[in-house]
């Protein structure tokens, strides 16, 4: 039988996008000691980003341009770091709107990364 939908698309639910928070926990968790993982942790939250449903997905989407923006700066450069440190203020909104909606939905802090009750 034909799906509507793609063999690569994935399900665009509150439930999938807790499914794939849940397998990505272990690289947002894990320690940024290099540029490798630093591109780990961007990669996860772009994974995650293809399964947010609407509710969350600007938010999402904008949270991991700045990840992605933060992750190739020059600091050395104060271009660089002027530029970043206005994304991250134009971006603050929105990230709390998609730290809030991850703790509300799945019950999840990535702010701090740890689950909200265990």
């Amino acid at each position: 039988m034909a799906s509507a939908t793609s063999c690569s698309e994935q399900k665009r639910t509150g439930t999938q996008f807790c499914r794939q928070l849940a397998l990505e926990l272990p690289q947002i968790n894990a320690p940024i000691a290099t540029q490798n993982d630093i591109d780990l942790l961007v990669a996860s939250y772009e994974r995650i980003g293809k399964v947010a449903p609407i509710d969350v997905a600007k938010d999402w989407e904008m949270l991991t341009a700045l990840l992605d923006e933060a992750s190739r700066i020059n600091t050395g450069n104060t271009t660089d770091v002027e530029a970043v440190t206005k994304h991250a203020y134009e971006s603050n909104t929105a990230a709390q709107r998609a730290l809030k909606w991850t703790l509300d939905t799945c019950a999840v802090d990535i702010s701090g990364s740890r689950p909200a009750s265990q």
